[in-house]
């Protein structure tokens, strides 16, 4: 499957392109009749791939959504006494931490060490598994890979979870996926600590590649 910013510029072409075969009173059905069916075809094709993307969206949002009603929340060792799991609660405080997403302009930059980024991480995993974000395996499948320092693409795979892994970070990623020609300010600002060559990194949670 081709790479999401892929399937959006390439989708963001072919309604440019159906938009000025509409707009252009030379182009008839018999001559540009072909290219349309062809440029159709292809939209629903790249909609297609698309849309698993899409549907686990919301199905974290609905999960983020019941997670954030104080009834539904579990409080760390319930009410037997008992201790909670790793990934097993969504208690949404990390308690003694600091929130992992504050001064990216530090992680960016390459100004943390080794051991803090890798805590910030872990941390970040553990945070977005208790909202319901991340399933108990990829959440475990993530955290080794921190662990041992693995690298995603070109980037150090914790720095990656923490420059995408934030719920601004998937907000913003989330109007880009809908509209990405028309993106406010306040979203590409959003989206920059994850920019990749032609388009936005997925959030770690939606890529299989990282958790």
């Amino acid at each position: 499957m081709a790479a999401l910013k892929d399937i959006l510029a390439e989708q963001s072409r072919i309604r440019d392109e159906l938009q000025r075969m509409e707009n252009d009173n030379e182009t008839t059905e018999e001559d540009g009749g072909n290219l349309r069916d062809t440029l159709i075809e292809r939209w629903k094709d790249l909609d297609d791939q698309a849309k698993p993307i899409i549907e686990r969206m919301e199905q974290i949002k609905a999960i983020t959504r019941t997670a954030a009603d104080e009834a539904n929340l579990e409080r760390p060792g319930g009410t037997d006494g008992t201790s909670a799991s790793r990934f097993g609660s969504p208690d949404l405080v990390i308690r003694n931490q600091r929130d992992p997403f504050d001064a990216m302009d530090a992680v960016s930059d390459n100004m943390i060490s080794r051991g803090e980024l890798r805590d910030r991480a872990l941390d970040a995993i553990e945070i977005v598994a208790k909202r319901g974000m991340l399933q108990h395996d990829w959440a475990e499948e993530a955290t080794v890979k921190v662990q041992r320092g693995g690298y995603f693409k070109d980037n150090n795979i914790a720095r990656h979870i923490l420059e995408t892994g934030s719920q601004e970070y998937y907000d913003a990623f989330e109007k880009y996926l809908r509209d990405p020609d028309h993106m406010s300010q306040a979203t590409r600002a959003a989206l920059n600590l994850g920019v990749a060559s032609g388009g936005y990194l997925l959030p770690f949670v939606l890529d299989r590649e990282v958790a």
